[in-house]
């Protein structure tokens, strides 16, 4: 089920009583029938994507509390070799450089751009680079996370070989494949300014890098490990040069950026 919650007004000061009212429960969406991966709520409209283990993509009316549709993995001759007719969505993300698009991930290493409006896919794309002969990773992965840059036509994605991969969501393409972690990467985030990127992976650790020159620029232990997982989620603050970053060790840590 996703559920969806009235919050204090941002204007309102941190320790001010609430009230019984804004601690509610507006609605219960449950038309999927099985664990939900992931929530994406429109920056623009009140629209919210989820996606689910029973391998499909609902978007949501946030006043109707209602569905809208129902998104299939596109049948094309363009997925992934081998090709897997029926992954699992593991992410997604609205674009923020086409309000009415949504970029959804899937287990089988593939990309597919949907337009809201109409609920059909316009793009299916390969999350694997173009050669990776010289790799010695898989170019196969399952990407975990996706992450979009603020004013580019540029997503990033986080998989479970440990690599960051820029993608170019108007070609439909790869553009380049960082060796980022030595355990699998759970999250990725982009700073509002869209310089910088901060990845998370399972074995704690958090990354900053330097999208403009694909660099490291700092790496640390934020979490430690809890059954074999660490860092689950990272997030820029939207004003701040502030990182946030969740993990099983059911910590939240704040991290200040330097410039």
């Amino acid at each position: 089920t996703v559920r969806v919650w009235t919050v204090p007004p941002m204007a309102q000061d941190l320790y001010d009583s609430t009230g019984v009212s804004v601690r509610q429960q507006r609605a219960c969406l449950d038309e999927h029938s099985d664990a939900v991966w992931g929530v994406e709520l429109h920056a623009f409209h009140p629209l919210l994507a989820s996606a689910s283990a029973d391998k499909s993509v609902i978007l949501w009316d946030l006043q109707s509390f209602t569905s809208l549709a129902t998104l299939a993995f596109p049948a094309s001759t363009a997925a992934p070799d081998p090709p897997d007719p029926d992954p699992v969505p593991t992410s997604l993300r609205f674009l923020s450089t086409e309000a009415s698009k949504l970029l959804v991930s899937y287990s089988n290493s593939s990309l597919a751009i949907f337009d809201v409006p109409t609920a059909s896919p316009t793009l299916l794309f390969s999350s694997s680079p173009a050669s990776s002969a010289s790799s010695s990773r898989p170019a196969l992965s399952q990407p975990s996370a996706l992450a979009v840059h603020p004013s580019m036509p540029l997503a990033l994605s986080a998989h479970d070989d440990g690599s960051l991969r820029f993608l170019d969501i108007t070609a439909g393409s790869c553009l380049h494949s960082l060796p980022a972690h030595r355990a699998p990467a759970t999250s990725v985030a982009v700073d509002p300014a869209g310089l910088y990127a901060a990845s998370a992976a399972a074995d704690g650790a958090l990354a900053v890098w330097d999208l403009r020159q694909r660099v490291l620029l700092s790496e640390m232990r934020a979490h430690s490990r809890v059954f074999g997982q660490g860092a689950t989620c990272v997030a820029y603050h939207p004003t701040r040069s502030m990182i946030a970053s969740g993990g099983c060790d059911a910590l939240v840590a704040l991290h200040v950026q330097s410039a």
